[in-house]
């Protein structure tokens, strides 16, 4: 059944975001920057990014702000979020974990909510899961690119691995949350330099870059979750993403 009173609807974002920060207390969090400051709670993150995480992969990062320092000493974020009725609780739950929502997706008001992402886009970080609303899985959609080219500021890919979670189903794709006393692995890439007014064939080569750099990276996570690994490899190819081309 789904909740339409929008007073019903507050009440369970603010129950689930209560809920959550208490359950983010218990987790044991690890960050790990292949590029010095990219981790977006980070007072050493500087400049704003664009950060490309999966649909599934999206309450580690949110519940890891828990452990956000004073508001004034780090750059504030939004993400883009559904117009949908499920998206409604879930700018709710945000607001709990400081984090701000812009309505609207790549099937409906996709347009007006790409405007206002570039409005403030140079303000803040933007979180964008470039799978979703409605998938396929772990497919990059060309919005998160657009956004790019548009405003100059890069992408950064994000993954994470969790050693024990609940796997919730949903309609295109599940939706893994941490259990209490969890170990999870946040992981940002480097950053990704789109050039301004890209072609539609140069946009899909960035699409399929953006893709291989999170699998790459979630090997890297499910690594060092596992003890594979202790710190990040030594890999020239990956020092500067912007060295690498797409065209």
């Amino acid at each position: 059944m789904k909740i339409r009173s929008p007073r019903l609807t507050r009440m369970m974002g603010w129950c689930l975001g209560k809920s959550f920060r208490l359950l983010a207390r218990t987790i044991r969090y690890r960050v790990i920057e292949e590029f010095p400051g990219t981790n977006l709670v980070s007072p050493e993150c500087k400049t704003p990014y664009l950060y490309a995480l999966w649909h599934d992969q999206t309450f580690m990062p949110i519940t890891y702000r828990v452990n956000l320092p004073h508001k004034e000493a780090y750059i504030p974020a939004k993400t883009l979020v559904s117009k949908h009725q499920d998206g409604s609780w879930l700018s709710e739950f945000m607001k709990h974990f400081d984090l701000g929502a812009v309505r609207g997706s790549s099937s409906k008001g996709g347009a007006t909510a790409l405007k206002k992402l570039l409005a403030t886009a140079e303000k803040c970080h933007i979180v964008i899961t470039p799978d979703g609303p409605r998938g396929p899985r772990h497919k990059v959609k060309p919005g998160i690119v657009y956004l790019a080219s548009q405003t100059g500021i890069p992408i950064v890919a994000n993954t994470n691995a969790v050693s024990r979670y609940w796997d919730i189903a949903g309609s295109w794709t599940n939706q893994i949350v941490p259990k209490p006393f969890s170990k999870v692995i946040l992981l940002t890439g480097t950053p990704i330099h789109v050039p301004e007014d890209i072609s539609r064939e140069q946009m899909e080569k960035y699409q399929a870059l953006i893709e291989a750099d999170l699998e790459r990276l979630q090997q890297l996570a499910d690594q060092f979750l596992s003890g594979e690994l202790t710190e990040l490899p030594n890999n020239p190819e990956h020092t500067d993403v912007s060295l690498r081309s797409a065209a």
